[in-house]
């Protein structure tokens, strides 16, 4: 007698129990890529390096900021610059990330304020453990010594219309030292993009270049070789003129104090 094949495999579906299911026997399902580092937020000292870690040899690896922070194909991680960078390791489909934070080593000045825009008062408001200079200062001038008023280093903000357009940091001058030490401070911060031999004038800039830099640094030492002053202005990156007027404008301003 013939088998109704049908009609069995339909009794037999029947007979088993509710909520139970035959499954094709195979390969688990193929599960999304992952990656991991080995941390997630690293502090590194400038001029220095640290080696970060991925679960994945063929991670392919970047930085948010090369001028922070770099990156070599190995995880080496190079402190460039003071400040913040986002390192990234990747693989198709997945990434992991480390917040990489350069701290400045070298605390000989304390950083002008370049909050540029910010009213007389705001800026005022942020100055600490310095001695205002009543005498030099103006409705369009703040200027702070240190530990009297007159004692280097000088700090002087320039406004105009009450917003804040140039700041500077000014040193004596002694001898070559004088440059170096002020160079060796505004390298953890800035790079620097010319020196004229003849003037002993520097330029720095926030980035690898002028062009891409949003805070440009000026530094020259005074007529009399008796000072050395580093002056900041912003640099909207289209109005070169301009920054050169500003730098020129301050310069004649720290020029004309006499202690």
């Amino acid at each position: 007698m013939k088998t109704n094949i049908k009609k069995f495999a339909w009794m037999m579906a029947l007979a088993l129990p509710v909520g139970l299911t035959f499954t094709a026997c195979g390969d688990d399902e193929e599960k999304d890529p992952e990656i991991f580092l080995n941390t997630q937020a690293v502090d590194i000292d400038w001029n220095k390096t640290t080696t970060l870690t991925s679960t994945e040899k063929s991670a392919v690896w970047s930085s948010s900021d090369d001028f922070i922070a770099s990156v070599d194909d190995k995880g080496v991680v190079t402190a460039n610059h003071v400040g913040e960078a986002i390192i990234k390791a990747s693989i198709p489909g997945a990434e992991a990330s480390c917040k990489v934070t350069v701290k400045a080593t070298d605390s000989s000045f304390t950083r002008p304020i370049l909050d540029f825009g910010a009213s007389q008062s705001k800026v005022a408001g942020q100055v600490s453990g310095l001695v205002k200079n009543d005498e030099m200062s103006t409705a369009d001038l703040l200027f702070y010594g240190t530990k009297n008023a007159y004692g280097y280093p000088w700090y002087i903000y320039n406004f105009e219309k009450d917003a804040l357009v140039s700041s500077s940091l000014t040193v004596e001058f002694v001898n070559e030292d004088s440059f170096n030490n002020l160079a060796n401070y505004l390298d953890q911060y800035y790079q620097e993009v010319s020196y004229n031999e003849e003037t002993l004038v520097y330029t720095y800039a926030n980035a690898e270049t002028v062009a891409k830099s949003t805070v440009i640094v000026r530094v020259s030492p005074n007529d009399e070789m008796t000072n050395l002053s580093a002056i900041f202005v912003p640099n909207d990156g289209t109005r070169s003129g301009n920054v050169e007027a500003a730098i020129s404008r301050h310069l004649d301003i720290v020029n004309s104090v006499r202690k």
